[in-house]
């Protein structure tokens, strides 16, 4: 296990602007705090609906050249990190424990997944120090510290996550919050942080925005196929996905060949196919 003690000069300005900076901080993986960073975090016990636009939100972000932060807390944290993951996105997690053990332990495997894919796991407690109630809201403070924007997805009136949303408007970061039905009490922190002024999402594109990130800016990825076939059917499901037989009738291809190339795209997790249409994941 690599450790690496990392100070504020390795990290944006805005850590030191805290009222307490942390003096040192613990890292494993490593980090591109130049790229737009956005933290994602909400309830940790989200409903079928925020756990959706959790998911949805960030694979429409997909393809730029975001990073995406979190508190690797059960629910809407986890979330973002996986979902980031799925995407392609460098995620960064930072921890309320020490930096030699993930909190929670069904986060484990979670936290050493963002590290063996080029993200980073940060604390300011060393070893194996054990989470105390108190160090869950000063880790909040630094998500919202090394976040360009910070999206609420859902939070109850008493929610953790408004904690980071205070620490973020002293900061002078914009808030950006999902709204949600006026009926359920995991959106009443964020319905009332929009009425407060904070900017509502419903869209990827709302996200671009708020980082000052034109659609342009997507990257496109080299490709490299492994056989003729494949490259017709990454060209095809480019264009809008497509069931077994309309995709054989756009390819061109054999029913053998088709399926063969389907199957091995599918277990690298190049397409992704449910309820019978295939799609590029």
């Amino acid at each position: 296990m690599i450790v690496k003690k990392l100070t504020l000069a390795d990290f944006p300005k805005r850590l030191s602007q805290l009222a307490d900076p942390p003096e040192l901080l613990y890292a494993r993986g490593q980090f591109d705090f130049t790229k737009p960073t956005l933290a994602v975090i909400g309830s940790r016990s989200p409903s079928t609906y925020g756990k959706t636009v959790t998911e949805q939100l960030i694979s429409s972000i997909r393809g730029y050249e975001i990073n995406i932060i979190s508190g690797l807390a059960l629910g809407v944290d986890g979330l973002a990190c996986r979902a980031g993951l799925d995407v392609g996105l460098a995620v960064g997690a930072v921890l309320p424990c020490g930096i030699e053990t993930i909190y929670p332990r069904t986060n484990q495997k979670l936290g050493e997944n963002i590290i063996s894919s080029n993200g980073i796991l940060i604390s300011e407690y060393p070893g194996t120090t054990l989470p105390q109630k108190y160090q869950f809201i000063a880790r909040n403070r630094i998500v919202a510290a090394l976040a360009d924007a910070v999206l609420i997805v859902e939070a109850a009136a008493n929610s953790g996550s408004l904690h980071t949303a205070s620490f973020a408007l002293d900061l002078g970061t914009e808030v950006l919050a999902v709204p949600g039905p006026i009926n359920s009490q995991l959106s009443v922190g964020t319905n009332m942080l929009i009425k407060q002024g904070a900017r509502m999402i419903t869209s990827g594109a709302d996200i671009l925005d708020a980082l000052k990130i034109s659609p342009r800016q997507k990257q496109q990825p080299r490709l490299v196929f492994e056989s003729p076939e494949e490259e017709k059917i990454y060209k095809a499901l480019s264009a809008q996905p497509l069931a077994t037989e309309n995709l054989q009738l756009n390819t061109n291809l054999e029913p053998i060949a088709l399926q063969q190339a389907l199957t091995l795209m599918e277990i690298r997790g190049e397409i992704v196919c449910v309820a019978g249409i295939w799609s590029l994941r």
